[in-house]
């Protein structure tokens, strides 16, 4: 088996600097940050695909005011890892919005008992490769102190009974926001390109069992590429979090 990966450092090769937190998450710079990655994960759906060039900047702006909608609507609904229900159902409901082929509840864990949240969706277009976009659901067991007006002030119970506040503290929000972008954008491109997309949502990322879950259901896509895209914060005193922006990953690889 042959695997690639392609990282796109947007950090001028300054891995560990820090962002400024005075602008950060500001909705300007969240605008910036998310019409960035989008654009740059459409335009790399397109290319691995061989289609005709486009201009996904124009798209990426037209969506990008719903987008942020959607992050700041997904960012004051936290769900810890497996408790992903809302979340997952926001996903299905935008995947079929753009014609989307939905499975939900996609997975089965160790717990027979415990429901799965997964969600997988296929965009068909002819004949073609299949790209795998993936995005993560879950929130983290951190209060958010940074004093947006759209922070998070849920609590909810964690595995062991506790009552814990919960924060997307690790840009899940902002990768579901874009996934739903990305699928709407190939949706709308649909003349200029062939093949199969596989959108999949998955749960429990944080704990690493959501996948094992999901294939333990027999996930098998048969995906040529994968695309996702990385966000990662920095824990400062106060919980206020840091971003920084760590590349596309693209890894050629096959499920089955």
């Amino acid at each position: 088996m042959s695997r690639l990966t392609l990282t796109l450092d947007m950090t001028g090769g300054k891995e560990n600097a820090p962002i400024n937190p005075s602008t950060l998450p500001g909705a300007a710079a969240k605008s910036r940050d998310m019409k960035l990655r989008l654009l740059v994960v459409i335009s790399t759906a397109v290319s691995l695909t061989s289609f005709a060039q486009q201009n996904p900047q124009k798209l990426a702006d037209a969506e990008l005011p719903s987008l942020l909608t959607i992050y700041k609507d997904l960012h004051s609904h936290p769900e810890l890892s497996t408790q992903e229900q809302r979340t997952a159902a926001l996903l299905a409901k935008e995947l079929k919005a753009v014609g989307c082929d939905v499975t939900e509840n996609v997975g089965k864990y160790e717990n027979a008992d415990q429901k799965c949240y997964g969600v997988v969706g296929l965009m068909k277009n002819g004949d073609g490769p299949v790209v795998l976009v993936r995005t993560d659901l879950d929130a983290l067991p951190v209060q958010e102190e940074t004093g947006l007006p759209y922070a998070s002030k849920l609590t909810a119970k964690n595995e062991k009974g506790d009552e814990v506040h919960v924060m997307h503290a690790c840009g899940h929000d902002a990768h579901v926001s874009m996934l739903i972008g990305v699928a709407r954008s190939l949706a709308k491109l649909k003349d200029q390109w062939r093949g199969t997309i596989v959108f999949i949502g998955q749960p429990a990322e944080e704990l690493g069992t959501g996948a094992r879950a999901m294939l333990r259901q027999a996930l098998h896509p048969l995906a040529e590429t994968e695309l996702r895209a990385r966000v990662s914060r920095q824990s400062r005193p106060g919980n206020r979090p840091h971003r920084r922006y760590r590349g596309l990953h693209v890894r050629q690889c096959r499920f089955g």
